[in-house]
């Protein structure tokens, strides 16, 4: 089972990254607002996770995600959140935290991440965190060991500096598999976000499709992707250029 709810993917909020996942301030302003009047009601994930869980409805439930914890969730993303009175859920990569040494989807340069102090307060306006790994690695690459350790240590961590119980996961780079999924599971993560799944690829709740939110995104584009028929156009063009690539 999934959850059946729109889920955003965002990375940086920031007007001077020109990088793909880095979204224009103005832009997510136009987003946000777009969301507002049209009723949807914005969560975090685990408040989502709670409604699965209990099946409980409610009228246009939307969950918006941050992967990597970069600092201009806090300076640019926030306020506009708090305008809204909407609710979002941030994945951190902890090694990263306090520092400007991630260089990971949104291009290979250092980017600042957000400090516990700014994650702290963030706690107060509705933001709930989530583990994005140790370090930003390909899961499915690396030994038993090293997979365990990215998987189970920033759960801990996370607990620890925030006294809260840490439910939610998100895949570096959307790279999983079964065998990356039975470490989530068994590390105590209740749900779980990759990006977009593969024809062999089966959405659960621990392997949860996003709909990305990038740069180029116009207001056209972003009002596409929330609709229902996204997932069918998206499955369909990747499908196509599986076949062509492979009639080559």
């Amino acid at each position: 089972m999934n959850l059946r709810i729109p889920i955003l993917r965002y990375h940086s909020i920031n007007d001077h990254i020109n990088l793909s996942l880095s979204v224009r301030i103005d832009s997510f302003v136009k987003q946000m607002d777009y969301l507002y009047h049209k009723g949807f009601n914005v969560i975090t994930l685990d408040e989502a996770f709670l409604l699965w869980k209990k099946k409980l409805k409610v009228v246009k439930p939307l969950v918006i995600t941050f992967d990597d914890g970069y600092r201009d969730i806090y300076v640019n993303a926030l306020p506009i959140l708090r305008k809204y009175n909407f609710k979002a859920t941030v994945f951190l990569t902890t090694n990263s935290i306090g520092s400007s040494k991630l260089k990971t989807d949104v291009g290979n340069i250092p980017i600042p991440c957000l400090s516990w102090d700014e994650i702290k307060e963030m706690q107060n306006y509705d933001i709930s965190f989530g583990s994005h790994t140790l370090s930003h690695p390909f899961l499915t690459k690396m030994s038993e060991e090293n997979m365990k350790k990215e998987i189970k240590e920033p759960k801990k961590i996370i607990e620890e500096k925030l006294g809260i119980k840490v439910i939610t996961f998100s895949y570096p780079f959307g790279d999983f598999n079964e065998r990356v999924k039975n470490v989530v599971r068994s590390s105590g993560y209740l749900i779980a976000c990759a990006e977009h799944l593969s024809r062999r690829q089966k959405e659960d709740i621990l392997s949860l499709q996003r709909i990305t939110i990038s740069r180029i995104d116009t207001m056209y584009t972003f009002k596409i992707k929330l609709s229902k028929l996204y997932k069918w156009v998206l499955a369909e063009r990747i499908s196509n250029l599986l076949r062509r690539r492979f009639r080559k």
